[in-house]
């Protein structure tokens, strides 16, 4: 989204420095594989969204930098968590469910979202 609006062009952007899995895609093929973050928004546009606050909306790939993360919130909120082990992004997202509206029909379009981009691991 925001390569196609033309606000971030630069694929670096999308790319962590520790990362030596992700590489710079060439034009036209900006794909999961090639990018350090989690954007979970995908479907979330047409939902009631109550407590947006507390929504995950990206974070970075919990298998690229272990031992920490960073979560960005709809909200803006950015929440730094250290020593923590999640090994996939459905972890982070359970995480961030939990005491949270966990029956929340948009919960499952993070999940779904979550899924399709732990297929892209390397491991």
């Amino acid at each position: 989204m925001l390569i196609d609006h033309n606000y971030l062009t630069d694929y670096k952007t999308y790319i962590m420095p520790i990362d030596r899995q992700a590489q710079t895609p060439t034009a036209g093929t900006f794909l999961e594989p090639n990018i350090s973050y989690a954007y979970l928004g995908s479907g979330l546009q047409d939902q009631p969204l109550q407590l947006a606050e507390k929504i995950p909306l990206a974070f970075e790939k919990p298998w690229i930098d272990k031992g920490h993360i960073s979560i960005l919130y709809m909200e803006g909120y950015v929440q730094y968590l250290e020593k923590v082990k999640f090994e996939t992004c459905v972890d982070v997202v359970e995480f961030c469910r939990k005491g949270n509206n966990p029956d929340a029909p948009y919960w499952q379009t993070l999940l779904a979202n979550a899924r399709l981009i732990d297929k892209t691991n390397p491991k």
